[in-house]
């Protein structure tokens, strides 16, 4: 029972990794620098749920990726 509450203890909140303005990656973390620590040539700031890889982030401004349609 003790590991079941341990994992409710944790308080992990989705990120984004973005890297000149993209976003390269979504993960789980709960914020602690000294487990873990992002790439440095990335930011790393909290993601709403559905942001996801490709989206652009710019100026506090998310924005959906452009598909490109096949013709």
């Amino acid at each position: 029972m003790r590991n079941l509450f341990m994992v409710r203890e944790m308080a992990a909140i989705r990120y984004a990794m973005i890297k000149d303005g993209i976003v390269q990656n979504i993960s789980l973390w709960d914020g602690d620098t000294t487990k873990w620590t992002p790439p440095e040539d990335m930011i790393v700031i909290p993601a709403p749920d559905h942001i996801g890889t490709g989206w652009s982030y710019s100026d506090g401004v998310w924005t959906e990726p452009v598909v490109q349609s096949e013709e």
